[in-house]
């Protein structure tokens, strides 16, 4: 749709310019009519030559070339505008839609947080020899969690990928 309202906007563009340059022709054309209607004495005011009868012609053609092509760019810019206002409704729907998703995903962590920091709450310290756990650590807890409930094979490239990203986090300088 994208490349439909590109390609509607180009055509616009040229159209625009043919009408304008539709426009000087007729100026040119009507200035040349009016520079040749003064030349002709007060007696043939009611004969033209055929040069006359030509730029009167031509004037003729150009205000009909000129009103067409108005035509077109009106239909072209109705399309232009209904396209416009199309994707502009989808954006707004994607972006709505998006963060109706995110505030799923966010809160379902959240549960799943208290629920994790409930339990880890609830047991006795030193029972079953595991730490406090800190936000931090609850939260990867979370991750391998929600991997292994949709595609359990995939947890071992989810903690490849963990550890590529942790080596190439900022590293210290080794001393001089």
């Amino acid at each position: 749709m994208l490349a439909t309202l590109k390609e509607r906007k180009r055509v616009q563009k040229d159209v625009s310019e043919r009408i304008n340059n539709h426009k000087r022709a007729i100026d040119e054309l009507k200035a040349a009519l009016d520079a040749k209607q003064a030349q002709r004495s007060a007696d043939d005011k009611d004969v033209i030559d055929e040069e006359e009868f030509a730029l009167v012609k031509s004037l003729k053609d150009a205000k009909k070339a000129y009103r067409d092509s108005y035509e077109e760019l009106k239909v072209v810019k109705s399309e232009t505008d209904y396209l416009t206002k199309v994707i502009d409704q989808s954006r707004a729907e994607l972006v709505s839609n998006f963060e109706t998703w995110s505030e799923r995903v966010v809160l379902t962590l959240r549960d799943r947080f208290s629920e994790i920091q409930s339990r880890e709450e609830a047991q006795p310290a030193g029972v079953g020899g595991d730490d406090v756990l800190d936000n931090g650590e609850m939260f990867e807890r979370l991750e391998v969690e929600r991997v292994m409930e949709k595609d359990p094979d995939s947890l071992a490239f989810h903690n490849a990928t963990k550890n590529v990203r942790g080596r190439h986090a900022v590293q210290p300088r080794k001393g001089k």
